[in-house]
């Protein structure tokens, strides 16, 4: 997360206070009237404190615990993942006009972390405490006449976000945001992320604006209750966020949200359950290989999944063509008891993909290597509790 944060951080500091330029939004757009105050973007119900119950995972990276290996491939084996149970807390403090001037995070075990808005005219300063260095960091930024921030992103005519620097680039529908797209050279090739996003037929309005839904360690709701909620930038979603799906080059990989909701008499959320089948741990690549041994094991193992003798373990095709077949072998593992000892009964599913190049040989497809990567997944549930 903060490294999330301070890379939006650092482009904010390069833009400064930005300039009331071409973002002054126009009348006709979004329904009827395009917002152009700072009230339009504000909740009309203030959360007061906000607390959630969430798992964390701890990674042995000092050579403790044995690395992946082919030999464990295929076994329930969590090599050195630690899980852990902790409550965290969200305070909240508005200023006449009902923007949000101070954030309190409070973590067991450490100390506040506090937040601060300050709001001119034209611009508003951001206090926050940086994590590494244990002093306090600020950065400004400009308003545009609608009220929203300017240099974290920029808005269409209708004071839409359009693009995020890191995030990507925003695509809306029926008034709701469905599609964050990055595209990313890695070693001369160009990959494209997208996070699909999918709503349900309640009104948001709390007017949530989530999307950042990568990170290891917590969810998207808090990273939004952390800081974000500070943030003024452009008209929310219609509707409450229900299903983000990750994909890659159009291939959803193991990494979704999904989110329920509970209302008060208001229709404002009063509860959020999030739940991620996200990454537990890093993951592991073990090259490439052709193994006569391991081949047999795994084509045994496949054979029983398929036939029902194997009931613990799944096989999931992920794609297959003429040259390439990709397929994941999923292994739930059962934790139950947290590093603390603390009952938390969670599914970690240890997910071997196996990518099988091919090539014509004397006229035969043969094996030319296979590939494993070693990721892991789990059902995480975190659980939110607003109060007004």
């Amino acid at each position: 997360m903060k490294k999330i944060l301070f890379s939006i951080v650092a482009i904010a500091m390069l833009v400064g206070c930005g300039s009331k330029d071409d973002d002054t939004p126009p009348n006709g757009g979004n329904g009827t009237t395009t917002p152009t105050t700072q009230s339009d973007y504000l909740p009309t119900k203030k959360v007061r404190t906000i607390s959630c119950n969430f798992i964390i995972v701890e990674i042995d990276y000092t050579g403790g615990a044995p690395a992946p290996s082919l030999e464990s491939t295929l076994e329930p084996s969590l090599n050195g993942q630690k899980f852990v149970a902790k409550t965290l807390n969200f305070a909240y403090e508005y200023d006449e006009k009902g923007r949000i001037k101070k954030i309190t995070r409070k973590e067991e075990g450490k100390s506040d972390n506090v937040k601060t808005f300050i709001y001119g005219d034209s611009s508003v300063k951001i206090t926050f405490p940086n994590e590494d260095t244990g002093g306090v960091e600020n950065f400004e930024v400009g308003l545009n006449a609608a009220g929203n921030m300017l240099g974290l992103g920029t808005y269409d005519s209708k004071e839409r976000l359009t693009n995020v620097p890191k995030i990507g680039d925003f695509e809306w529908t029926n008034d709701n945001l469905t599609k964050i797209s990055e595209k990313r050279n890695w070693d001369g090739k160009i990959t494209t992320f997208e996070n699909q996003l999918s709503y349900n037929n309640n009104l948001n309005k709390n007017k949530f604006l989530l999307y950042n839904f990568e990170g290891d360690i917590v969810g998207s709701y808090m990273q939004y209750f952390d800081f974000r909620i500070g943030w003024i930038q452009g008209v929310a979603p219609k509707n409450l966020l229900q299903q983000m799906v990750l994909t890659k080059d159009g291939t959803a990989l193991n990494y979704t949200h999904n989110y329920t909701y509970t209302f008060d008499n208001d229709g404002f959320v009063k509860t959020i359950n999030e739940t991620r089948n996200a990454r537990a741990g890093s993951n592991t690549g073990l090259g490439y290989f052709t193994d006569v041994d391991y081949l047999t094991k795994l084509n045994t193992l496949i054979t029983n999944i398929q036939n029902g003798t194997e009931k613990s373990k799944k096989y999931q095709l992920v794609s297959d063509k003429s040259d390439e077949k990709v397929f994941d072998i999923i292994i739930p593992i059962k934790v139950e008891k947290d590093k603390n000892g603390k009952t938390i009964d969670l599914i970690v599913n240890k997910v071997a993909r196996h990518t099988f190049k091919l090539k014509t040989k004397n006229g035969t497809q043969v094996i030319d290597n296979i590939g494993i990567d070693i990721s892991y997944n789990s059902d995480m549930t975190t659980t939110y509790q607003l109060n007004y």
